[in-house]
């Protein structure tokens, strides 16, 4: 297969299928390595924006956003969906944040409480929507787009070695448990994925050692027993979100264009 052209044909599809072109721009302020946005009905144009850092592994990023946008450009109109927190979560996380520190003794001025909690749940919210449908993308490029494959291999390595970063004890000191453990879980399933998929047992080591295999493998578990459609992904997510007992402070619902 002649894949040399992939990135630019996602996002012409995208382009065709809402009628809106895309502009792409390198912005410090992305979310994560890249981040796709559609544009809402008053808005001329979607907005792809990645952090300049990944410039090298732009048409990757391209390809893996455009492959997520896709998902819920072409599920039925019924089945499309956003994840939003519930008003539980604003009352919950910061006050289980500045317990911990009280029970850690850790020195952290409580004026940074609203800040970091803000930026734990984003995060959270960010990984729960994406990482399990993330699944059902890395595949296809992994499967049908070899020349790909070097800047999907150089920037997973990269997420993968971010992740663990969650496992230090600064991060451990400053988080919750409940925090940590649903950021962890998804990390090593994701890992674990990879893991099997490239046959690279190494790729696993730290989470399991820090004990989180069998979650991880669960999560590996529910998305297998999902159909692998974009209909279902808004099932997919509601199952991790159950299992991790995110669904305590986050909730899908129809998509809001």
């Amino acid at each position: 297969m002649n894949d040399s052209n992939y990135p630019k044909q996602l996002l012409s599809r995208i382009e065709s299928l809402t009628g809106k072109p895309i502009l792409v721009q390198a912005d410090e302020r992305a979310a994560g390595h890249a981040a796709l946005k559609l544009a809402k009905n008053d808005q001329v144009a979607h907005v792809l924006l990645y952090k300049p850092i990944h410039e090298s592994e732009l048409p990757y990023l391209l390809a893996s956003q455009c492959l997520l946008t896709l998902r819920t450009l072409e599920a039925d109109d019924a089945r499309r969906f956003d994840l939003t927190s519930k008003p539980i979560m604003h009352t919950e996380v910061p006050i289980m944040i500045r317990e911990h520190w009280v029970a850690q003794g850790n020195p952290y001025p409580l004026e940074l409480l609203p800040q970091i909690a803000a930026q734990f749940s984003n995060g959270l919210g960010l990984q729960l929507r994406s990482m399990p449908i993330a699944l059902r993308v890395e595949q296809v490029i992994f499967d049908q787009y070899p020349s790909l494959q070097p800047m999907q291999k150089a920037n997973i390595d990269r997420q993968l070695q971010e992740s663990m970063q969650a496992l230090s004890p600064t991060v451990k000191a400053m988080a919750p448990r409940k925090i940590i453990e649903a950021n962890v879980s998804m990390s090593t399933a994701f890992a674990k994925f990879w893991s099997n998929l490239r046959n690279d047992p190494t790729l696993v080591v730290p989470f399991h050692s820090a004990g989180y295999s069998s979650r991880g493998d669960k999560l590996l578990s529910i998305a297998n027993s999902i159909p692998d459609s974009p209909d279902d992904d808004r099932q997919l997510v509601d199952a991790w979100a159950k299992e991790l007992g995110l669904d305590e402070w986050f909730e899908t619902i129809p998509k809001q264009l």
